[in-house]
């Protein structure tokens, strides 16, 4: 019988974890929160109580706002088949900081296990129950989320202090342009792939459309914005083709006259990694960052044309409607080159077939997508019945009718 009063042979597993948030801690000189300190510690504190260690598991980079990280679930994995029985932390932030989640496995997962769970620092011992410092707990995790909170306050006010500045604080530069390897957060022109950018402009200012445009890049070889990238990794040229969304995207992008405009996403909030999109008011837009490829004349120039060849949804000239209107159009996208899908009548025009846009265009000379036709009609059926399955799960049949038919009461009463 151990110290605990529980006959248990206790199988460790050390559980470390650094993100970002640790960087903005106000002792420069405090190290202790490292990868390599924590592991010492840990280890230290193992052999100095007798329990066997079975395994280390780290998660570095990761913040402790989400628990959907590799290591972290490795490890319930290993709790799941019985390999490790203990988890030892240096503290509850380790662990993690969202207070709910943080909850949930001190109060009910690890019990549930029977998984003994200590926080060195913090004094917690989940298999002393006349511990104090285990009523304190979730004090801690509230005190633990506020810090993560409080970070992340500091963080995006200091990432908005540079976007007014004007520096470039995206990880991969606009097509055309590379990161100054001498000035942080500066645009310079990168040689090669800004003349494939200088092309386009010429082109679409020629009186080509953004069709032809890609039609030509493609079949000319040019490297997509994505591909050029990985051109620039690996060195080796990859195959792709171009497409009018990527077009219109470079013809629109003021990054190319010498501007920088950022802040057009934000999370969520500091738990959750969904970004959303911001109004154009509140983007922040500094000119002159940068070398600009193409003239404010020839740009100015090129969005007046966007505006004359403007286009709906449905792909239709703005006042001139499309003969033939899909109810899917603009909304269907290629699963494997990310192109939109057309659409293609079937035999004597009895209704339409869908495919990839990639291969139908350029299924001679590429081979990127397979020619693979499916009926307009099977993928409305399915996208109806889909729906009809999350209107059974979420909404209350009888509320609805009620609500539809108060509508439709209210509604003759005025009329």
């Amino acid at each position: 019988m151990n110290e605990t009063g529980h006959e248990q042979d206790f199988k460790a597993g050390l559980y470390v974890r650094l993100s970002r948030e640790d960087e903005y801690k106000q002792n420069i000189n405090d190290f202790s929160e490292s990868i390599k300190n924590q592991k010492e510690f840990l280890t230290e504190y193992a052999i100095k109580n007798g329990y066997s260690i079975v395994d280390v598991y780290a998660d570095d980079g990761i913040s402790g706002t989400t628990f959907d990280r590799e290591e972290f679930n490795r490890m319930l994995k290993d709790i799941e088949i019985g390999r490790i029985n203990m988890v030892i932390t240096k503290d509850l932030s380790r662990l993690g900081r969202d207070y709910i989640k943080t909850g949930e496995y001190l109060e009910k997962y690890f019990p549930s296990k029977n998984v003994r769970y200590i926080a060195v620092n913090d004094g917690y011992d989940s298999f002393k129950d006349e511990n104090s410092n285990n009523e304190m707990a979730p004090f801690k995790a509230v005190f633990n989320d506020m810090y993560a909170k409080d970070i992340s306050k500091k963080v995006r006010t200091a990432l908005k202090t540079k976007q007014i500045k004007g520096e470039y604080l995206g990880t991969t530069p606009a097509f055309g342009y590379k990161k100054d390897t001498k000035i942080k957060g500066k645009l310079v022109i990168d040689e090669e792939s800004s003349k494939y950018v200088k092309k386009i402009f010429e082109l679409y200012l020629s009186g080509k459309s953004i069709f032809e445009i890609s039609n030509i890049l493609t079949k000319s070889e040019v490297p997509t914005p994505s591909q050029y990238a990985k051109i620039a990794n690996t060195q080796k040229y990859i195959k792709g083709a171009w497409n009018d969304k990527s077009i219109r995207f470079i013809l629109q992008n003021e990054v190319y006259i010498g501007n920088t405009i950022q802040n057009k996403r934000k999370k969520v909030n500091y738990k959750i990694n969904k970004q959303v999109e911001i109004p154009k008011s509140q983007w922040i837009k500094v000119e002159n960052t940068h070398e600009p490829i193409i003239s404010k004349q020839d740009f100015e120039m090129t969005q007046e044309m966007l505006k004359r060849h403007s286009y709906n949804r449905a792909g239709a000239a703005i006042g001139r409607p499309q003969k033939n209107m899909h109810l899917l159009s603009g909304l269907l996208y290629c699963g494997n080159c990310k192109a939109p899908m057309t659409f293609i009548p079937t035999y004597k025009k009895r209704g339409y077939y869908i495919c990839c846009s990639t291969a139908k265009r350029y299924k001679k000379e590429l081979n990127l997508c397979q020619m693979k036709l499916i009926k307009e009609t099977e993928i409305e059926e399915k996208i109806i019945n889909t729906l009809k399955q999350i209107t059974q799960k979420y909404i209350d049949k009888n509320k609805f009718e009620t609500e539809i038919c108060s509508s439709c009461r209210l509604r003759k009463t005025r009329l």
